[in-house]
């Protein structure tokens, strides 16, 4: 299996763990669920940087800044494309009551902000597709694909400069 394919499918794994714990718990729409989203993204980006070391140390030669950066975009899409269709069947079908969390948490904001009827109106008509399982699919596909590609430019050359970039030749 590729390495890109392996970690994408390990990132999505511990996600959809967090999500179905927090739902099993009874915490996903609340703080606490937002929590765990956070805790997962850093286990994520963790588990990011261990998959462009294991391509460097997969080929420690032939390993670059770009290949390293190509993987981690790689990585990050194929995590993101798996999330994103887990996370609608989740919020359409398993956890809708976390939509209806989103929205009240929206609709709070907007009245701190003191908006009048007409702002609200408006706003609620963009939050209503933005805070739904599609517009939650679609973000979080954007969210990993963006993402990804800034983190990978800071992961590439971490991993590249943690030394064994060239192949030993065996003396005989």
């Amino acid at each position: 299996m590729k390495n890109f394919l392996k970690w994408g499918i390990f990132i999505t794994a511990m996600n959809i763990v967090f999500m179905l714990i927090g739902y099993a718990a009874g915490i996903s729409a609340t703080s606490a669920g937002r929590t765990m989203g956070w805790v997962s993204t850093v286990i994520g980006l963790g588990m990011l940087f261990w998959g462009i070391r294991e391509k460097k140390q997969l080929d420690p030669g032939d390993f670059t800044f770009g290949r390293g950066w190509v993987e981690g975009v790689l990585i990050s899409l194929v995590a993101g494309v798996l999330v994103s269709l887990f996370l609608y069947i989740f919020a359409e079908f398993i956890n809708p009551e976390m939509i209806d969390f989103a929205r009240a948490e929206a609709a709070k904001g907007m009245a701190l902000q003191k908006m009048s009827q007409e702002q609200m109106d408006t706003a609620k008509k963009f939050t209503d597709f933005f805070i739904s399982p599609t517009g939650f699919a679609i973000s979080t596909l954007f969210m990993y694909g963006i993402g990804g590609m800034i983190v990978s430019l800071i992961f590439s050359p971490i991993v590249k400069s943690m030394g064994g970039n060239t192949t030993q030749v065996e003396n005989a």
